[in-house]
């Protein structure tokens, strides 16, 4: 009997073996895939036998994907094994991209003019979800270059003029909305003339800051000497269109926790 006649006689009684109780052998294969190093003996016996009949799993291939569903499960796994494999994913893609640099550039480039809208969505998202990160990153920027910060501030003024006059003339319409008649006009002066006295005895430029902002996205104070307060410039820019309460909670929750809500910017 010649060597490949008895390898198939081998498998025909494995095979046989298998039909008549399967359960023993898959707990046999599960059990002998936790043994350590069953990885990789399993990887390089699969190597080896693809070395010694590459046609053969090709074949074996080129059939299973034209089975119904082996598209759909050809992604499932992969996306799979990409979120089990994250860090080599993101090694190989990094060393490729660095392999063609410029020309992955050029391609960005031209993605980019074909879809604006799509690149739009994507900063927009992305500003969203690090609006912190990325204002402290800009005022570091600034800080470290405050001659260049100053050129950009005035370059974007020179381009986008109309659109700042037009930010400016709603911010003011909206101001003169808040006042009313019955305002203490001596006391509204008073507080102004304490943001005057405490800069020139500090050194240091007071402002007078309404506590709930004149224009808010879901709330609006008035421009009445109980919304007023004398803080530091660069608290108030911090604070911006902002409303910090931590006695506030909303009708209803009173059991609740209080919470501090914050008001987002008007633009």
């Amino acid at each position: 009997m010649s060597p490949e006649d008895k390898r198939e006689r081998r498998r025909e009684c494995a095979r046989a073996a298998y039909a008549a109780d399967p359960e023993k052998f898959r707990a046999r294969s599960r059990a002998n895939r936790l043994k350590p190093g069953a990885v990789e003996r399993i990887r390089d016996g699969n190597r080896a036998a693809y070395a010694r009949d590459p046609e053969k799993y090709r074949k074996l291939s080129r059939e299973s994907r034209l089975k119904p569903g082996a598209a759909e499960r050809h992604k499932e796994n992969a996306k799979a094994w990409a979120l089990h494999n994250a860090e080599y994913v993101k090694a190989l893609r990094k060393a490729n991209y660095e392999k063609e640099r410029q020309t992955n550039i050029e391609k960005a480039r031209a993605w980019k003019k074909r879809n604006p809208a799509r690149v739009l969505a994507s900063q927009r998202l992305r500003a969203s979800l690090n609006r912190e990160k990325n204002r402290a990153a800009r005022k570091a920027w600034e800080e470290r270059n405050p001659t260049t910060a100053l050129e950009s501030f005035k370059r974007y003024r020179e381009r986008n003029r109309a659109k700042i006059r037009a930010r400016l003339a709603v911010s003011k319409q909206g101001r003169e909305k808040r006042r009313v008649l019955w305002a203490n006009q001596d006391a509204i002066l008073a507080i102004y003339r304490k943001a005057e006295f405490m800069t020139q005895t500090t050194g240091r430029l007071h402002v007078v800051d309404h506590i709930i902002p004149l224009q808010g996205r879901t709330v609006s104070g008035l421009h009445v000497e109980t919304n007023l307060r004398v803080i530091e410039h660069h608290e108030n820019a911090v604070k911006h269109n902002a409303w910090e309460s931590p006695g506030w909670q909303r009708p209803g929750d009173e059991a609740a926790p209080v919470v501090m809500p914050r008001q987002g910017s008007l633009f």
